[in-house]
C-alpha cells in the first residue's frame, strides 16, 4: 500500500547540495488542525498478536484503518518513511524551509537558533501534547524521542496482521495489565532565514554636440540584481539588466538657444517700455485739450485748487435777548486787578472806597 512517497508538491525552499549530498526540504508553513479521533489513533507494528510497542502519531495510521481522519500534514509521511539513496549522489529529505509550525495536536518541546556559525539555521523539535521530551532529538523513523505512560486499562489499537507483501491491520483491544510506553512519532524540522537581494546599479551620461549645433544624449543604466536564497553558494543567481536611451537634438545648441532666449526677453521689455510711454503722453495731451475747452467758454483759468467752504461745525454767536442791561459801574468802586508780580516788588490787593 502506498503511504505517501511525493515531495515535489510542498518543496518551496532550494536543495542543498554539500559535499555531494544533495538535502531537500519540505515545509510546514500551517499549523495542520486537531480532528476527534485522533488522539486515539495508537498502532502495533509488529506483526503477529504481541504487543511490544504501541505507537502514536504514525503518518501512516489513515492509510491502513479506513474511515479515519488524517491528523497530520501530508509532508511527514515522505519524510517520516524516506529510504536515503546512497548512489553517486546520495539524497534525503528533511522538514523545514522558511517557515516551520508544529500541528495543533503537537507542542514545542525544542528550538535553538545556531549565532555561532552565522547561518542563523533553527531547529525545532515537536512531541504529541502531553508526551515527555527525552532531551534528544531523534531522527526520522526513530520513535524515541518522545513517550507516555499509559495506566493499566483496556486499551484499542491497530495491530499488524502482515504477512509477506500483503499489508493489513485489525482494530482489536488488550488489557494492559501494567503501566506502559506508548511511543509518540516526532516532528523535526528548520527554518532557515529569507533570501537575501542585493542590488547595484550605475547611470552613465554622455552628450555629443555635432555640426549645426546639433546635441546627442546618451544615457545608460546597469542594474545588477544577486539573490542567495540558502547557505548554498551555488544557488545564488545574479541577474544584470543593461538599458540605454540615446536622445538626439537636430535643433540649435545650448549656447544659441541661450543667447535667442536672451533676446527675445529684452525684445519684450522694449515693447512694454514703448506702450507706457505711449500711455502717458496720450493722458497727459487729453489732460491738456479738457483745459483749453474750459478756459474758452467761462473765460477763466482752470484752477485745479479747492475753493474753501464755511465750516458748518462753527458755531454761530448771537445777541443775548433775555432782557437783562449790563452797566458799568459806579464812580470810585475800583477793584484792583493783579498784575505780575515782580520779583523786587510784591504787594497785597486792595479796594478803594
Amino acid at each position: 500500500m502506498d503511504i505517501g512517497t511525493a515531495t515535489a508538491a510542498f518543496a518551496s525552499y532550494s536543495p542543498v547540495t554539500l559535499s555531494g549530498q544533495v538535502t531537500s526540504y519540505l515545509p510546514l508553513e500551517s499549523t495542520w488542525p486537531f480532528s476527534a479521533g485522533c488522539s486515539s489513533q495508537l498502532l502495533a507494528n509488529d506483526p503477529g498478536a504481541s504487543v511490544n510497542f504501541l505507537f502514536f502519531g504514525d503518518p501512516k495510521y489513515p492509510n491502513v484503518v479506513p474511515g479515519q481522519p488524517t491528523c497530520l500534514p501530508p509532508q511527514i509521511s515522505p519524510w517520516w518513511y524516506q529510504t536515503p539513496t546512497s548512489g553517486v549522489t546520495p539524497t534525503t529529505t528533511l522538514l523545514g524551509g522558511y517557515e516551520f509550525l508544529c500541528p495543533e495536536a503537537y507542542e514545542t518541546v525544542y528550538r535553538y537558533t545556531d549565532t555561532v556559525t552565522g547561518s542563523a539555521t533553527t531547529t525545532i523539535g515537536c512531541c504529541p501534547s502531553s508526551f515527555t521530551y527525552v532531551s534528544t532529538l531523534y531522527d526520522y523513523g526513530q520513535p524515541y524521542q518522545c513517550y507516555s505512560i499509559a495506566a493499566p486499562q483496556i486499551i484499542t489499537y491497530a495491530q499488524n496482521f502482515s504477512t509477506g507483501a500483503v499489508v493489513e491491520y485489525t482494530i482489536t483491544s488488550t488489557s494492559l495489565p501494567s503501566s506502559s510506553v506508548i511511543l509518540g512519532v516526532q516532528i523535526n524540522g528548520y527554518i532557515f532565514p529569507g533570501p537575501t537581494t542585493t542590488t547595484s546599479s550605475s547611470l552613465t551620461t554622455s552628450k555629443t554636440v555635432g555640426s549645426g549645433g546639433s546635441v546627442t544624449s546618451t544615457t545608460s543604466a546597469s542594474i545588477s540584481v544577486s539573490t542567495s536564497t540558502n547557505s548554498d553558494p551555488a544557488s545564488a543567481s545574479t541577474s544584470t539588466i543593461a538599458v540605454s536611451t540615446r536622445v538626439s537634438n537636430t535643433g540649435l545648441s545650448t549656447g544659441a538657444k541661450a543667447g535667442i532666449g536672451v533676446g527675445v526677453g529684452l525684445g519684450i521689455i522694449a515693447i512694454i517700455a514703448i506702450l507706457a510711454a505711449a500711455f502717458l503722453y496720450r493722458r497727459k495731451r487729453r489732460a491738456r485739450s479738457s483745459a483749453a475747452e474750459l478756459e474758452a467758454r467761462t473765460g477763466k483759468r482752470n484752477d485745479s485748487r479747492p475753493t474753501a467752504e464755511m465750516d458748518s461745525r462753527v458755531r454761530k454767536h448771537e445777541m443775548d435777548n433775555s432782557g437783562q442791561r449790563h452797566e458799568m459801574p459806579a464812580a470810585g468802586a475800583y477793584q484792583y486787578v493783579p498784575e505780575l508780580a515782580s520779583a523786587k516788588d510784591e504787594r497785597a490787593a486792595t479796594t478803594v472806597h
